[in-house]
């Protein structure tokens, strides 16, 4: 048993999650007078009563009518972003899946997500909302980790080279940071590159972190990369443009690629290794 009133102007107790409300996601399968004179006085009812009284009230009523439509509205923005998130969570194609998601939603009884469409040229479903949305909440998500890192004595940065699908230089940032005591990994950015010189990427590097992020450049304490001569050179890599401009700067070689190149050319006395990975790979590609 369901609550149509409560459906219609989607109204849920305080303390229920959504989509597992008793009444509006889900139907009443106590079927007493109790539970029903319960949910009846129950505030999420009264609210969608004063809803529907304002709904059936006189036409001059505008301002009401608009209240309530902006309302749902931006319940309805709150239930898109939340799908957008949950496909980012579990890294699934959100370009393609998010409409399809949405559509699921509804059929489901999601009714809510009806109210998204605000006219022909605003309906929440454009690759340009979608890619507007992503960067939103990537923008908010990173505002938290920085509001920990700004806070911290201290903060290291682990970076790496890597390139796109369209096979243009870029370069991965993550920030490492002290929070009530204990080290946190947080990825931050991923910055292109024109090319890969050692000192492009120590002033895009620098300039991210000091004029994007709002960071203090005297708290990096360490530099984690691999094992490249741009990144590791004595004279002129990165990391010793970086130990310029902070002299108590440590940089690491990361352990990954250490054990990377050392399996690599260990395999190399081993001929039956080259076998085995030629095996693993057929079986990859299968």
């Amino acid at each position: 048993m369901m609550c149509t009133l409560c459906i219609r102007h989607q109204k849920r107790p305080k303390k229920a999650a959504f989509g597992n409300a008793t009444w509006v996601d889900k139907p009443c399968t106590w079927l007493v007078k109790d539970a029903l004179r319960r949910h009846e006085r129950s505030d999420s009812h009264d609210e969608a009563r004063a809803f529907e009284a304002g709904r059936l009230a006189p036409s001059n009523n505008v301002e009401a009518a608009v209240e309530e439509a902006n309302s749902l509205h931006t319940k309805a923005r709150v239930s898109a972003f939340r799908n957008l998130y949950w496909l980012m969570k579990r890294e699934m194609p959100h370009t393609t899946n998010y409409l399809p998601l949405n559509e699921l939603c509804k059929l489901q009884g999601a009714n809510i997500l009806n109210n998204l469409h605000q006219g022909e040229n605003n309906k929440g479903e454009s690759q340009r909302f979608i890619q507007e949305a992503v960067l939103t909440m990537g923008n908010l998500i990173r505002q938290s980790i920085l509001d920990d890192v700004k806070v911290s004595p201290w903060y290291s940065i682990m970076i790496d080279e890597t390139t796109d699908i369209t096979v243009v230089s870029e370069m991965i940032i993550y920030i490492r940071y002290l929070k009530d005591g204990v080290s946190k990994t947080d990825f931050i950015g991923i910055l292109p590159l024109p090319d890969g010189k050692a000192d492009t990427i120590t002033e895009t590097l620098v300039t991210f972190l000091t004029e994007d992020l709002g960071l203090q450049l005297e708290k990096m304490c360490a530099l984690g990369s691999d094992g490249a001569k741009v990144m590791v050179g004595r004279q002129n890599g990165v990391a010793a443009q970086l130990r310029r401009r902070v002299p108590h700067l440590v940089n690491n070689h990361c352990v990954a690629h250490r054990l990377a190149l050392a399996v690599g050319q260990a395999a190399k006395g081993v001929p039956y290794l080259q076998k085995f990975k030629d095996i693993i790979g057929d079986l990859h590609r299968f």
